[in-house]
């Protein structure tokens, strides 16, 4: 019997859910995640995909049903839309809340769109500002194409040091399949010139060294386990200049998945000096670096990022936090308390420039005014009630460290009543409730915090400090029941 043809990585697929309006603006995101598509993350699909003679609906509701990101492109023909809102949205928060996919909400243009249930959805690019009210659409393109990345790390923990081979197979796409030989078809050839066009469209087709990179380092995982992988990979780099800056960058995050982050570091270090007129690979060098505690390895390439693209806020906030993180709290503060002037809103600035200045000694009257005249502004966008809030637990946070307990309750209270959803802040004003003595708050707090956590690890999380300010008060049969507890989906 012939061998069958090993099935190719495509990456996680990713659902458009659009007004056809707005398809221009589709046809420019998807132009943007063109590097994701190349480093075998994502696939795309949308309803122009589906050829003709094919049911419309079915087609739809199948991809709708297989898609792990579903991209909510929003605008006020979206949101005008009966099939968009009543079908597409409906079974995406479904699936959403099921933790079957995730759903991001991409505004678009502006518009009224913070109603239930988008509205407690972390929505792109930044601040959710609609892509056409920025001055570069370019960088609003850039920011939307950084947010899905980070969603698509969390989705597949890429910063777990250790990872299951099904896991390895669910982010490349990829079965437990025989041995690879680069003779081997990926895919069948196309029968007809739609199918080659739909695999054209679809991202279907990548170079023949990416795929062989991904197959022989995943085969030797499979057969031999990490250290097998890594002879794989140290074999690579005596043929380094063989390969391209996306095909390295890409072996990087699989090199990631199975555990060998210092081959990470190199692979993407190779990839940012092949192709240095792309920031992407050095901002991943420096993720990659500070996840391993070499933050200062990584300072000079966050360093240079803001030095070339010193108006993109990802990029400083990441300096900020490098700095922070390895420990040079004089430069994190001068770098957060001054980028505040640029970006007056990024709530990120404000945690770094508390914490940075909490650790030189900043006259505590000095971050008292730098959060109160923070929170004091108004707030424009889409998301300014969010910003609120999220500024207000923020200083609530600090205020915990420096032992000022009741005042942080008070902060707690307002950033909650502003809107503030996360369990996690929930559980951290049930902690400092607990500080001050108001034990049956704080229980009612931790129970809510548990009910509403998202997901089993934030679950494990929450229940733990939970176990504890029980066990603290010598409630032992509850601190066991409470260990217990399971998080169910809700």
């Amino acid at each position: 019997m012939a061998q069958q043809p090993a099935s190719t990585h495509t990456g996680l697929e990713l659902f458009f859910s659009y007004a056809h309006e707005d398809e221009p603006l589709r046809n420019d995101l998807a132009t943007a995640l063109s590097g994701l598509r190349r480093q075998h993350l994502i696939t795309e699909w949308h309803d122009r995909e589906v050829s003709g003679g094919k049911p419309f609906a079915q087609e739809i509701d199948s991809h709708l049903e297989s898609a792990k990101i579903i991209l909510l492109l929003v605008s006020a023909d979206f949101l005008a839309s009966d099939y968009c809102w009543g079908i597409e949205v409906e079974r995406a928060m479904e699936r959403h809340r099921l933790e079957k996919a995730r759903v991001i909400p991409v505004i678009l243009r502006p518009t009224v769109w913070q109603e239930a249930p988008l509205g407690d959805l972390q929505a792109l690019p930044r601040d959710a500002k609609p892509i056409t009210s920025w001055t570069n659409k370019d960088e609003a393109l850039e920011n939307v194409v950084i947010g899905i990345r980070k969603a698509i790390e969390e989705m597949v923990e890429i910063s777990s040091p250790s990872i299951s081979n099904q896991q390895v197979n669910l982010v490349m796409g990829k079965e437990p399949a025989p041995a690879v030989t680069p003779q081997q078809p990926i895919l069948p050839p196309p029968s007809t010139e739609e199918e080659a066009a739909q695999r054209i469209r679809s991202g279907l087709f990548h170079s023949a060294e990416q795929i062989d990179l991904a197959s022989r380092i995943l085969q030797a995982f499979e057969q031999g386990g990490p250290e097998a992988a890594r002879a794989e990979v140290e074999e690579i780099f005596t043929h380094i200049d063989d390969f391209t800056a996306s095909t390295l960058a890409m072996t990087a995050g699989i090199v990631n998945q199975i555990g060998l982050p210092d081959l990470t570091v190199r692979l993407f270090l190779e990839a940012s000096e092949k192709e240095p007129s792309n920031p992407l690979f050095r901002r991943e060098l420096v993720v990659a670096l500070s996840s391993l505690d070499q933050d200062d390895l990584a300072l000079p390439f966050a360093r240079r990022l803001v030095a070339e693209y010193p108006d993109n806020l990802d990029y400083v906030e990441l300096l900020a936090q490098v700095l922070q993180s390895a420990g040079y709290n004089d430069e994190a503060w001068t770098v957060s308390n001054e980028a505040l002037q640029q970006f007056p809103a990024s709530t990120w600035l404000l945690g770094f420039a508390l914490e940075s200045g909490r650790e030189v000694g900043r006259p505590m009257q000095d971050l008292d005014e730098l959060a109160t005249r923070f929170i004091s502004q108004e707030f424009t966008g889409q998301d300014a009630a969010q910003d609120l809030a999220r500024a207000r637990a923020l200083y609530a946070n600090f205020l915990a460290k420096v032992d000022r307990d009741k005042e942080s309750v008070e902060e707690y209270r307002k950033a909650l009543e502003a809107g503030e959803m996360s369990p996690a802040t929930r559980s951290n004003f049930a902690v400092e409730l607990a500080a001050i003595g108001d034990d049956q708050e704080a229980e009612r707090e931790f129970m809510t915090a548990l009910r509403e956590a998202t997901d089993s690890r934030m679950h494990s999380r929450i229940k733990n400090r939970y176990v504890t300010f029980l066990l603290a008060r010598g409630r032992t049969t509850d601190a066991t029941q409470a260990s217990q507890q399971t998080w169910t989906p809700s």
